[in-house]
């Protein structure tokens, strides 16, 4: 926060006297867009979005395991702590031993 009253701004009004602000804006989306069209960012982009537009079974699968097999919430927590710890010990171990294999 300190540092925050270091930074050199320039005032608002002297950002647009030097340019139109509907150029600077045409020019900013026009490089969004080309950044966008790059199929380094645009299939990566398309999988998250089908992954997070397709509907999930968490409420009906969380009422099944905790009504009809009787597992207590607490249990399924910390199931899916130790989930979530094994796939950031994956990911470790896969950058250390398996990030250089063809």
């Amino acid at each position: 926060m300190v540092t925050s009253f270091m930074i050199q701004e320039t005032p608002v009004h002297a950002q647009l006297a030097r340019g139109s602000l509907v150029t600077k804006v045409k020019d900013q989306a026009g490089a969004l867009w080309e950044a966008i069209r790059m199929p380094a960012i645009f299939w990566p982009a398309v999988f998250i979005f089908c992954w997070n537009g397709t509907p999930a079974p968490d409420g009906a699968m969380f009422f099944y395991q905790t009504n009809e097999l009787n597992f207590s919430p607490d249990f399924l927590g910390k199931v899916g702590l130790v989930a979530a710890v094994c796939k950031l010990c994956g990911v470790a171990f896969f950058n250390a031993y398996l990030n250089n294999k063809p």
